[in-house]
């Protein structure tokens, strides 16, 4: 009796080993990619919405001769996503608009004796903080006709492609930036502020560049063409540029009527400093990072179990 009382009573419970199941196993190791995905896919959106705005846009439309900006912003939205809000001379730009950290860029489209009262230098001078494209070219015309007879049969993509990536130089800077399409009153370009040191002509047209310069090449302006296809749009561009200020460089150069070089678009580049995450980014940083330690100890447990 005493014997089996301790054989009973000292012998330690075995347990039973779980029957091997392929089906469980695959759940597992699908679960566990489940969970791993969805850690990734935070980390991801965390980077994504941290440190890359989609841009928007703020657009100005004076009315005009050739009033198609409205048009040709449309048609990018489409095609890239891009949003954008409306000022015109009864709904002027602010300085507010510029300083309110809700548009990366604004643009100004095709002077064609517009109503440019809705736009003021002060508030270009304090409010613009980014990158500045300035140019003779009237991508936002091109972009929305077809070729007319006798003109480069490309004249239409490459005005489109010239468009959506001269409003990203100007959105990639910091602050807010500035693109202004030509302007075919004269003198040209009036509105925009002293400070810019741009002199001008402009009330003609032009059809030939020559180049880009190194630093246009550079700004990824041009990115996917060549001088020929910013050529011969019949009515390439109607503004060249004879000086400007501190910082503004030329970027494209042509030939303009009387033969002469000129300088058809200049472009000025702003420091930017590295991206700010905001609170919200933290946050998803935070939980993915999180995620990824728990997730290590589960698998850490289960392999030592």
């Amino acid at each position: 009796m005493e014997t089996a009382w301790i054989l009973r009573g000292s012998l330690p419970k075995v347990k039973t080993p779980p029957k091997f199941s392929p089906e469980k196993e695959v759940l597992k190791m699908f679960a566990h990619r489940k969970v791993f995905i969805g850690i990734i896919s935070i980390l991801v959106l965390a980077m994504v919405g941290g440190f890359a705005n989609a841009a928007s846009y703020l657009v100005y439309d004076g009315g005009g001769g050739q009033d198609v900006i409205q048009l040709a912003m449309n048609q990018l939205g489409t095609t890239y996503g891009i949003t954008y809000d409306l000022r015109t001379p009864l709904n002027p730009v602010t300085l507010n608009d510029l300083q309110s950290q809700n548009y990366t860029a604004m643009v100004i489209g095709f002077n064609d004796y517009a109503n440019m009262s809705g736009v003021k230098a002060s508030d270009l001078a304090s409010g613009i903080t980014g990158n500045i494209l300035l140019t003779g070219h009237d991508p936002d015309v091109h972009s929305t006709q077809i070729p007319v007879s006798g003109a480069n049969p490309n004249t239409q993509a490459s005005a489109q492609k010239f468009m959506i990536q001269a409003l990203s130089y100007a959105a990639a800077g910091p602050g807010t930036g500035l693109v202004a399409f030509g302007d075919f009153t004269y003198p040209p370009f009036t509105y925009l502020p002293p400070g810019y040191g741009i002199t001008a002509t402009g009330g003609w047209t032009s059809e030939t560049v020559t180049s880009f310069t190194n630093a246009g090449t550079a700004s990824g302006v041009f990115t996917g063409l060549l001088p020929a296809d910013m050529s011969n749009w019949r009515n390439s561009y109607h503004t060249e540029f004879v000086s400007w200020g501190a910082g503004f460089v030329p970027f494209e150069l042509g030939t303009d009527q009387l033969g002469n070089a000129a300088a058809v678009t200049i472009g000025y580049s702003a420091s930017a400093p590295a991206p700010v995450p905001e609170p919200c980014t933290f946050m998803l940083l935070g939980a993915g990072l999180f995620g990824l330690v728990g997730f290590r100890k589960k698998l850490k447990k289960q392999s030592s179990s």
